[in-house]
């Protein structure tokens, strides 16, 4: 009689603890969704925003060189960054979005800036990264050129002068790259 009472009594427990797990953890995500978005203090430069607490982390600036190759028929453009892999890390199973706040123009436009943004995939290369810009192949009377489109991304306003890029497909895990600007490149990986 005792042990079955025990057992209610910890099974009811059980019960009572896990209700108030999952009260808690709903508690905290609807204080997360219910907090304004915050727009980063750091104007033109690419943030990471953490899917469940909204914390934007800042994507690092890598230094890249534009290689041309060239051939008889063929000719490619190349952005390339030294090292195997970005030091940032993205889990391939979160919803991974971005944060950018543009630089305003002379005119006090910042919405320009966004036309920029663009979300490329790069190719591993032993101990650097590449990715095909474009590509031209010259035929008997034509020249064909593809322009890499990057990857497509939704975009919606965030703070009050800041947009929110998220990838309309999820990534594969890989190393990408995010140009925001003039010669400015941020990286980041996906495991």
């Amino acid at each position: 009689m005792r042990k079955v009472c025990v057992n209610r009594l910890l099974g009811s427990l059980s019960a009572t603890s896990f209700f108030l797990t999952v009260v808690t953890v709903h508690a905290i995500g609807a204080l997360a969704q219910s907090q304004p978005a915050v727009d980063p203090e750091v104007l033109g430069r690419v943030f990471s925003a953490d899917p469940t607490t909204g914390a934007l982390k800042q994507l690092p600036i890598e230094h890249w060189t534009r290689k041309a190759k060239h051939g008889m028929m063929h000719a490619e453009s190349l952005v390339i960054v030294n090292g195997p892999r970005s030091g940032f890390r993205i889990p391939a199973s979160s919803n991974i979005s971005f944060v950018f706040r543009p630089v305003p123009t002379a005119m006090g436009n910042s919405n320009t800036g966004v036309q920029n943004v663009r979300l490329f995939a790069f190719d591993r290369k032993k101990e650097r990264r590449e990715c095909l810009m474009a590509e031209g192949k010259a035929g008997w009377a034509h020249v064909n050129t593809e322009r890499n489109p990057g990857i497509s991304m939704d975009i919606v306003a965030y703070g009050s002068s800041s947009f929110k890029f998220t990838p309309r497909t999820p990534l594969a895990p890989g190393e990408y790259w995010i140009g925001a600007g003039p010669g400015d490149i941020a990286t980041f990986g996906v495991d």
